[in-house]
């Protein structure tokens, strides 16, 4: 059984209810790049059709993986989103630049790694609300004049996320939404109302409740929680709450923390990461499960 399919908002693009997020360490030495390339023909075995990654990712390595996996593809039904905006300087030190001139080189950039002619979802990645400004909502609708980009997204959160709604200029949102932070929550009702799509980041909280978050086994699993302790210690304090999610027999902990999202109905699609086949099955299969009433009560009625 394959995912189904739904129209992403006021687009016309028809996408999966679970995206592959290829970022991390997809495109660097760390992680082989056949298993990972494996991982991304299986998510299109699966009925993912739904990618994405960002000019900045993997050290500027994971447009060129992904581009990689789908050469030669017949990709009418593959949706690539990719995200300007970050630019990697002089020993991958990673800055912010919104301008029209930097905004039309990370364009042609992920083009060229992509190895594509047109990217179907072009996102601003994690701008202020400065930058969104009459010059760039002007390069990003030339980008679609030109035919170089179907539609135009943000990623971004809070205050940020709150001025590009009222702005009603983009096509998509991409905002994280959890088990742990449901801050967005009334956003996502916004967006909804407005046919605005809404794409989901972070939609199991990095597993910060998983029982085995410590059990390092190799260097991958080591990566991951040195960046859990680096850019999520809060989220892993909070994590303990939602312990007792490991203590059911059909579902995993990320199973219903990944369903939880889904059955949202202002979310369109989450997105996921995973260096894992049977993590990405498990991922797929959950959608086609259901929550019981006792864990959708307790979930509901976390404060």
């Amino acid at each position: 059984m394959k995912l189904q399919k739904i129209t992403l908002g006021r687009t016309n693009l028809r996408v999966s209810r679970l995206g592959l997020g290829i970022g991390g360490i997809f495109g660097m030495k760390i992680f082989d790049q056949k298993k990972a390339i494996s991982i991304i023909e299986k998510s299109l075995e699966n009925g993912i059709n739904f990618f994405d990654t960002g000019s900045s990712y993997s050290y500027g390595n994971a447009e060129i993986l992904l581009g990689k996996a789908l050469y030669r593809k017949n990709l009418d039904d593959i949706i690539i989103a990719t995200k300007g905006g970050t630019v990697l300087g002089k020993r991958n030190m990673i800055y912010k630049d919104f301008s029209k001139d930097s905004l039309r080189l990370n364009l042609e950039k992920s083009l060229k790694k992509l190895k594509i002619e047109k990217i179907n979802l072009f996102q601003l990645h994690s701008p202020k609300r400065k930058d969104l400004n009459e010059d760039v909502f002007e390069i990003l609708n030339s980008f679609k004049e030109e035919g170089k980009i179907d539609h135009i997204g943000i990623s971004c959160d809070g205050i940020v996320l709150e001025k590009a709604l009222k702005t009603n200029f983009f096509d998509t949102i991409m905002c994280t939404y959890n088990l742990i932070n449901r801050t967005a929550n009334e956003q996502l009702k916004i967006a909804k109302n407005r046919n605005i799509g809404v794409i989901i980041k972070s939609p199991m909280a990095h597993q910060v409740f998983n029982k085995n978050i410590f059990n390092i086994k190799n260097i991958t699993s080591l990566w991951y929680f040195l960046r859990i302790l680096k850019n999520y210690k809060s989220q892993l304090i909070k994590g303990y709450k939602f312990r007792f999610l490991n203590n059911f027999d059909n579902l995993s902990s990320s199973q219903i923390a990944l369903k939880f999202v889904i059955d949202n109905e202002y979310v369109d699609l989450a997105l996921v990461g995973t260096t894992k086949i049977r993590h990405l099955e498990q991922n797929v299969d959950c959608l086609f499960k259901s929550l019981p009433p006792e864990i959708h009560k307790k979930l509901n009625d976390y404060k």
